[in-house]
């Protein structure tokens, strides 16, 4: 709902960069790249299928643990991290002389990415949510690959995203405050801002100040 949303209300000019993209693409990759993604996110979903399979022909229905419940808990406020980050993010955006400012609102204001943060949360309760149903070999690879997987993605995207950040904010001073003292994480502890500045000044070509 919210990428659709964004696509065309929200960010109309985000639809014609993916129908180029689209446009681009020829038959092959398109198929490569949907039986990759349909194979990872089977595997993703590997622990739900192990705790379905338990719960309708295993013989402990209740074989939770403190993992399983951990895992649900996970599950539940990695989604709603990223959801109320995506609705702040596009209410920000909305607002006229924002859409090419990096935004700072509400959860913004303590994470680097907190959607991405929230979805990483998400797929790691969900492993662990499975975890009591792992009863062979075979279910811990492949729960452990897909979750690997996602958090590939996931680190891959933030680097990205960093680096386009920098390109497209590195003269605010705003935003470099913002992005020494915190991280994917939160706030970065004072004792590490001087070592992130120096590291940002080396991988971006930043001015020292």
């Amino acid at each position: 709902m919210f990428l659709l949303h964004r696509e065309y209300i929200n960010w109309p000019q985000w639809h014609d960069k993916l129908s180029e993209v689209d446009e681009r693409a020829n038959t092959q990759s398109r198929i490569t790249i949907w039986m990759t993604c349909s194979l990872f996110y089977s595997m993703m979903m590997a622990p739900c299928i192990n705790r379905m399979k338990e719960a309708t022909i295993g013989t402990n229905v209740s074989k939770w643990g403190n993992a399983g419940k951990t895992g649900i808990c996970m599950q539940g406020g990695g989604l709603l991290l990223e959801t109320v980050a995506d609705l702040q993010k596009g209410q920000f955006k909305r607002i006229s002389g924002n859409r090419n400012r990096f935004c700072n609102v509400g959860v913004w204001n303590f994470f680097s990415h907190p959607n991405y943060l929230g979805e990483m949360v998400f797929w790691v309760g969900t492993f662990l949510g499975g975890v009591a149903c792992n009863n062979t070999m075979s279910d811990w690879s492949i729960s452990i690959a897909g979750l690997l997987f996602i958090l590939t993605v996931m680190k891959g995207a933030c680097d990205s995203l960093d680096s386009k950040h920098i390109k497209n904010y590195g003269h605010d001073e705003e935003y470099l405050g913002f992005r020494k003292k915190r991280c994917f994480v939160g706030p970065v502890p004072s004792i590490l801002q001087r070592r992130r500045k120096l590291s940002n000044v080396q991988q971006y070509n930043l001015p020292i100040k």
